[in-house]
């Protein structure tokens, strides 16, 4: 199978959809680049929606059979959380566990 075609009405590359968020695509529904991992071209197609609070990413890549390389085959994105001074996760940026936590 080949890779997907990007979105019938992807927006261009870096459009706004409101206020509240910025949604993201790469123009030309992808680009080629040489792998050295598997030493083969691979076909990547990115897009990615933030917010205030949080970021979700949905990449992919394809080998030139159009096999998954990488990335969720089910389409559904990385969803991230913005990390807030003082939240439970802040040790997460800063690297100090709580006390008592280890």
């Amino acid at each position: 199978p080949s890779p997907p075609a990007p979105p019938a009405h992807t927006p261009p590359a870096g459009s706004v959809s409101d206020s509240r968020r910025f949604i993201g695509f790469m123009q030309g529904g992808g680009c080629q680049v040489f792998s050295p991992q598997i030493q083969s071209e691979i076909r990547i197609f990115d897009d990615l929606v933030l917010s205030a609070d949080q970021l979700w990413v949905n990449d992919r890549g394809f080998n030139n059979a159009g096999d998954y390389v990488y990335g969720n085959q089910r389409g559904v994105p990385y969803k991230m959380t913005k990390v807030l001074p003082g939240g439970e996760l802040e040790w997460t940026v800063t690297g100090k566990r709580p006390e008592g936590s280890e």
